[in-house]
């Protein structure tokens, strides 16, 4: 897990400097029952310099909702994204 946005920097960082050209994100920002596990200055970084360099991003419905701004209702139980 990236706890903080001073090793998200870092690794954004160490992206930089080596040759991986396929990255797999699962970003672990959100917990399924809707708690955040990173403040957020952590994921105004991961958003801003992370994410870009990243091949695949994996995250979980509130996770998606938070990187993509769109706020997801909850009906019946199931929740989703998008419109």
């Amino acid at each position: 897990m990236l706890h903080s946005y001073q090793v998200i920097k870092k690794i954004s960082n160490t992206f930089n400097n080596i040759r991986i050209t396929k990255i797999m994100l699962a970003p672990v920002m959100v917990a399924k029952g809707g708690k955040k596990l990173l403040n957020d200055e952590a994921i105004k970084v991961l958003k801003k310099k992370l994410i870009k360099k990243v091949t695949l991003i994996t995250p979980n419905i509130p996770e998606a909702a938070i990187l993509s701004g769109v706020i997801y209702p909850i009906v019946m139980g199931w929740q989703w994204c998008g419109g």
